[in-house]
């Protein structure tokens, strides 16, 4: 039994090290989804995930909230840039979905160069509120 839990131990570790390590273009999208048995478990929420690219000067944000059941969905997608220590809302897109489909919301807001970053609040069924969220400097 140990030796079990030594391996398993060991498997878990070498993910998370792999999982760690990752790079992306400054114009490819970078979207943060974990694998759902390594991941927290919702019991309402299958999956939810934060994006965030810049082209140019635009700022691309999208979310998406997956529910296990066949509940209503509503999921707001919040873009913050970072002032000092503190964060700033720039803007903020809504969407739902009933009878357990996926929600999704998404936006584009022009900005300069800086931190920012995007939050995905959920609310599945109001039995369960998942965020998600990704942050990435604009050089």
């Amino acid at each position: 039994m140990r030796i079990m839990k030594g391996v398993l131990l060991g498997i878990i570790f070498t993910l998370f090290l792999t999982m760690s390590v990752f790079s992306a273009s400054a114009d490819q999208p970078i979207t943060l989804r974990i694998p759902q048995e390594y991941s927290l478990m919702y019991s309402h929420t299958e999956d939810i995930s934060a994006s965030l690219s810049f082209s140019g000067n635009i700022a691309k944000c999208n979310g998406v909230v997956f529910p296990i059941e066949n509940v209503d969905v509503t999921v707001t997608v919040s873009l913050y840039k970072q002032n000092g220590s503190s964060w700033t809302l720039l803007d903020s897109w809504s969407g739902s979905a009933k009878n357990g489909y996926a929600a999704s919301a998404s936006g584009t807001k022009t900005v300069s160069s800086g931190t920012y970053k995007v939050v995905t609040y959920g609310n599945v069924g109001g039995l369960e509120f998942p965020t998600a969220s990704i942050t990435k400097t604009k050089p």
